[in-house]
């Protein structure tokens, strides 16, 4: 049939926010009328980047997608990165997904990265998940992903990697390969 489709301006789209920064500290917030809120707090004396971050997203605004920061209803995430160590980048993050049901998921990523020379450097990294549903058990598994990065330019990047899986059902083992160019 025929139908007209309308767009409506309501006054839940608004978006609204803040952001403040002084010296080594930066915060800011956002929040929508449609039932989204996100907030962000940096730290960043010498060598060091530590940040929390929370998300929010009300019945109403949870577009059940695939992406976990709009299918969960609060989302917090903990980041670290150190470089006070010549050649060596220490970092680790962490999320903790709780959606409507009260269902826990939560990551753990401890990376490190040792710069050999301006051409190589080698990676890795291993993440632990972890899930605490409702109405099942306790189920957790991890991937660990050591590699190589080579620099071939300022501009362009290769990164291969194997990723190994405690428990293949959850992820499965590969091998890859990744290009980065810059523009």
């Amino acid at each position: 049939g025929n139908y007209k489709k309308e767009k409506k301006f309501d006054k839940r789209a608004g978006v609204y926010g803040f952001k403040y920064s002084a010296g080594i500290l930066t915060v800011d917030a956002a929040f929508s009328g449609a039932g989204r809120f996100y907030a962000n707090v940096n730290l960043t004396p010498s060598n060091l980047l530590a940040a929390l971050e929370y998300a929010y997203e009300s019945d109403d605004a949870l577009d059940d997608g695939t992406s976990p920061w709009y299918s969960k209803t609060h989302t917090f995430c903990e980041q670290i990165e150190f470089t006070g160590i010549p050649n060596l980048l220490l970092a680790a993050e962490s999320y903790q997904f709780i959606d409507k049901d009260d269902n826990l998921s939560v990551t753990i990523t401890p990376a490190a990265k040792y710069t050999l020379s301006e051409t190589f450097a080698l990676t890795a990294e291993a993440t632990i998940y972890a899930e605490d549903e409702a109405k099942n058990d306790f189920d957790a598994y991890a991937t660990i992903v050591p590699g190589v990065e080579i620099n071939f330019t300022d501009s362009f990047t290769v990164n291969a990697y194997g990723s190994v899986s405690t428990d293949s059902d959850q992820a499965a083992h590969l091998i890859g390969i990744g290009c980065k160019k810059s523009f």
